[in-house]
């Protein structure tokens, strides 16, 4: 289970217990945060609960991400090479990992995780 940057604030501005939810969807999972995703996330001094989500990203272990022109190429080459399930919101990331046949999951009506449909052949 790998959570994009927008996954770790989910918890201040929703309200969401990122691990009971992900629990309640694919049983027992282990939990981490690539390294590019830990660093945009210091790197967002100004973002309202930008503290809180970087010590959230600290009680998780680092998944090392080969190099890559932006975050997003990141976690996906991340998720691809690994086989791991990506909690993001972002739209566009969500759509270039089901394509590639990834999974995701996602927030749904603010208050829950949701796993995404597949990519249909």
């Amino acid at each position: 289970m790998l959570l994009d940057t927008n996954a770790l604030f989910m918890p201040f501005q929703f309200g969401i217990n990122i691990e009971s939810e992900l629990e309640r969807l694919l049983g027992k999972c282990r939990i981490r945060v690539p390294d590019a995703v830990a660093g945009e996330v210091t790197g967002l001094r100004k973002r309202k609960h930008q503290k809180a989500a970087e010590r959230l990203c600290l009680k998780y272990s680092r998944a090392k991400c080969a190099p890559g022109t932006n975050v997003d190429d990141m976690v996906l080459e991340l998720a691809r090479s690994t086989g791991a399930v990506v909690v993001t919101c972002d739209r566009r990331l969500q759509v270039r990992i089901i394509a590639s046949g990834g999974r995701v999951v996602s927030l749904r009506q603010r208050n829950h995780l949701v796993l995404l449909p597949s990519h249909k052949s």
